[in-house]
């Protein structure tokens, strides 16, 4: 019985055994946007407000006439050494 080898060197076929990268849909980002743009809005726009009226002296007045000065860290010092501060800290941790 005579049997006849095919050819070892046949042509690859088009698109056979080659990858491609996964196409990236810019569709989950779309949806996923109007959430993004509520937690900025609603979280991290107040704390970075927060955070600058800290170091300042703000208060009512400076709302409305935009007039501020800087204090940097006097008022985190002033909490920190007020014995009324850490009263509160110790009734609020025993309680």
């Amino acid at each position: 019985m005579v049997t006849k080898d095919a050819p070892t060197t046949a042509a690859p076929l088009s698109g056979v055994g080659t990858r491609r990268k996964p196409r990236r849909s810019l569709a989950p980002w779309l949806l996923l946007s109007p959430a993004g743009v509520a937690v900025v809005l609603v979280t991290v726009i107040p704390i970075g407000f927060l955070v600058f009226a800290s170091f300042t002296d703000y208060d009512q007045r400076s709302l409305f006439t935009g007039e501020f000065s800087m204090v940097g860290l006097a008022q985190y010092v002033e909490i920190f050494t007020s014995a009324e501060f850490w009263k509160s800290v110790l009734r609020t941790g025993v309680c």
